[in-house]
């Protein structure tokens, strides 16, 4: 796999004109949306994660919706109990919606989401994001990023930290009531950050292309891509390396990452470790988010990182 410092086509780190891009869209005939959200804390040594990812889908008159969501509670991992599909109330699924219980707003570039269950009760609240980065952007697939301060509140405390916000909207693509083959091959995503440092990669050794000709999709995402953004110097990779260093075993069956090696450039690199994770098993295939942590060695300087990686087998 050779590297490219070169721009990935379409993608632009101008801020958006709102961190839920709502009523933007001509609502198409069969349509998916997906609103992800990574709660970071700042102030443990064992951060407190939050996960929410919010599915809508459209196909025709029918609407169906899927909440997944995990937490790190100090480094306790666990599901969190509201995930699975659930009726769209709304037949607009460009606005964010989940099951009951859970419930997502936005207010103008902030937004706030309150989770109550059994298991857990929580409230995050955010800033307007400071990054917005737009990877796709066509009548066909929206994809981009940016990162926002922001507040979890559980348990009678207070923690500041950092969220991550990513957006997907992909016309004809309709995951929650199709099942799907092919779609993850040791997808990785990351998320990193500094208080100067700004780390987005993901990569999929899937054959994307395929998976789009056998679904007959029209668009299908880009199998590699990566911003590091240090400092005022931001760049975006449609190549780089990565190697798996460390992997943990769950069960005797599943390897999760633990460890890597990401290559931008000669001297631009990054090295993380593992420091805990929830794996949502299905025997051979899975889905897991790891706490990691790391430096970036940019131009002769070291800047330590925290974050997540999010891995589908």
């Amino acid at each position: 796999m050779g590297i490219s410092g070169s721009s990935w086509l379409g993608l632009s780190c101008k801020p958006a004109t709102g961190l839920f891009p709502t009523d933007k869209f001509v609502e198409a005939d069969t349509v998916y949306y997906c609103d992800l959200i990574i709660f970071i804390g700042e102030n443990q040594s064992r951060k407190d994660i939050v996960v929410c990812e919010f599915g809508r889908e459209k196909r025709g008159e029918n609407y169906a919706g899927e909440f997944w969501g995990c937490i790190s509670n100090s480094g306790n991992w666990d599901k969190l109990e509201k995930s699975g599909k659930f009726r769209l109330i709304t037949s607009r699924p460009s606005v964010p919606e989940g099951p009951p219980g859970v419930k997502v707003e936005a207010q103008g570039m902030k937004f706030k989401l309150e989770y109550a269950a059994q298991d857990y009760d929580f409230g995050i609240k955010s800033k307007s994001p400071s990054t917005t980065c737009v990877i796709k952007n066509d009548e066909k697939m929206q994809e981009y990023y940016s990162i926002a301060e922001a507040e979890l509140t559980i348990a009678q405390r207070q923690e500041k930290g950092k969220i991550f916000y990513g957006f997907t909207r992909w016309v004809g693509y309709q995951p929650i009531t199709t099942k799907y083959k092919g779609r993850y091959k040791d997808f990785q995503r990351f998320f990193l950050f500094d208080d100067d440092v700004l780390i987005i990669a993901s990569e999929n050794q899937a054959n994307l292309a395929d998976f789009a000709s056998k679904y007959e999709l029209p668009v299908h995402p880009d199998q590699l891509n990566a911003l590091v953004r240090v400092g005022h110097s931001q760049q975006s990779y449609s190549d780089f390396k990565s190697f798996t260093t460390d992997r943990s075993f769950d069960l005797a069956l599943f390897r999760i990452p633990f460890g890597w090696e990401l290559e931008f450039e000669k001297d631009n690199s990054v090295v993380l470790s593992g420091e805990g994770y929830y794996l949502d098993n299905k025997i051979l295939t899975g889905r897991a988010f790891i706490e990691v942590s790391g430096a970036l060695s940019f131009r002769g300087h070291d800047y330590e990182l925290a974050g997540v990686c999010e891995f589908i087998k």
